[in-house]
């Protein structure tokens, strides 16, 4: 079976509608049950110590956004689908990013992105999760990126509309939860999967982080998947989903600086020891979403609002998720790797055939 690619679509899948599938093998892992040893330090800890404690640690610049979660319920037909149920703030949503000096002088970039459901919106349902990235930054673009995640895993795979919402109903205060620790290189990568059955409330990445750190480090990986490249051919920079998506913004956004229209093209970028594909598809400018949101504070008057698609393919070449996302682009410097970040305004995606997930930013307090 290919493995499914974590994403920001399926990391709010996992937290809204027990969505989350089955955690990859790797292309040169070891058996299940097999085990090296305890888990000790994170790969983001040994290479970038510090970069997710400010006091510790101040960055040279930051920035994030948050995100509402809205949820509209559909009844799939052949060629189209009919919404039957909107409902307004089922989850919420954040993606940050912050700027470091490195030893030697260079850049590490370190990504958040964390979402929630929120239990009294989502019929008590209580999921959330992380995935952080830290990305060493130089001319040549990124040279290392290390990884840390944790999400809530299923406890059974939802297979219907009727399983799902069975799902929902359901009190469950002790949740599993999947952690990933990876380091991918130029020529290899490698890391470990770490289950653990958790109880709780939280309400940011930093307080999930807190609880579930010092628990990891107590129980050994469950599961080991390290992949080599020595020739470099596989993937073109070591870059995980989020890095992935701010490289082909950037393309997107230098194409269209130069005047021309952009065409598809794939970005491959690993996951757990596979390589995915992120296929940039088509792009417009959306002046219906630009007055939308500049009326709701979002943007400024004569922004250009720019809409994008994409789908991600896995390691054998199938359709594995597709999402579009509506943001900003920057008309200079885009091709500079450590030039500011582009934050998306909005994103949507279909975990299932009848559910729509939207997510969009909310505006920052004045």
């Amino acid at each position: 079976m290919p493995s499914r690619p974590c994403s920001l679509g399926r990391l709010l899948a996992a937290t809204l509608v027990l969505a989350l599938a089955s955690l990859p093998s790797a292309l040169s892992s070891q058996e299940d049950g097999e085990q090296s040893g305890r888990n000790d330090v994170t790969w983001i800890e040994q290479v970038s110590p510090g970069v997710f404690d400010s006091s510790a640690r101040p960055p040279l610049a930051e920035g994030g956004v948050s995100y509402q979660v809205n949820a509209t319920v559909l009844i799939p037909l052949l060629i189209t689908s009919i919404p039957i149920i909107n409902r307004e703030d089922v989850g919420v949503g954040s993606f940050a990013v912050a700027d470091f000096e490195d030893s030697d002088g260079g850049t590490l970039r370190a990504y958040e992105f964390f979402a929630a459901s929120n239990p009294d919106r989502a019929r008590g349902l209580n999921r959330l999760g992380f995935i952080r990235e830290v990305a060493k930054l130089g001319s040549d673009g990124t040279r290392w990126t290390a990884q840390f995640g944790v999400i809530s895993a299923d406890r059974a795979q939802a297979q219907s509309r009727e399983d799902a919402e069975q799902s929902f109903e359901q009190d469950q205060n002790l949740q599993p939860y999947k952690i990933i620790d990876t380091m991918i290189e130029r020529r290899r990568n490698h890391g470990t999967v770490t289950t653990l059955i958790l109880e709780g409330r939280w309400e940011s990445a930093d307080a999930l982080y807190a609880d579930v750190r010092p628990e990891w480090a107590t129980v050994p990986p469950e599961r080991e998947h390290e992949l080599e490249d020595p020739r470099g051919v596989l993937y073109e920079e070591p870059i995980g989903f989020l890095g992935a998506i701010q490289l082909t913004l950037r393309r997107v956004a230098t194409t269209l600086a130069a005047g021309n229209d952009p065409t598809s093209f794939s970005c491959p970028y690993i996951h757990k020891g596979q390589v995915f594909q992120m296929e940039f598809l088509d792009h417009k400018i959306d002046r219906r979403r630009q007055a939308l949101y500049l009326e709701a504070g979002l943007v400024r008057p004569n922004t250009v609002v720019h809409k994008l698609e994409y789908r991600v393919m896995n390691d054998e070449g199938d359709e594995d998720e597709s999402f579009e996302l509506w943001t900003e682009l920057p008309s200079k410097n885009a091709d500079d790797p450590s030039s500011p970040p582009i934050l998306p305004i909005a994103f949507e995606f279909k975990p299932r055939a009848y559910l729509a997930l939207k997510a969009v930013q909310v505006p920052a307090a004045r």
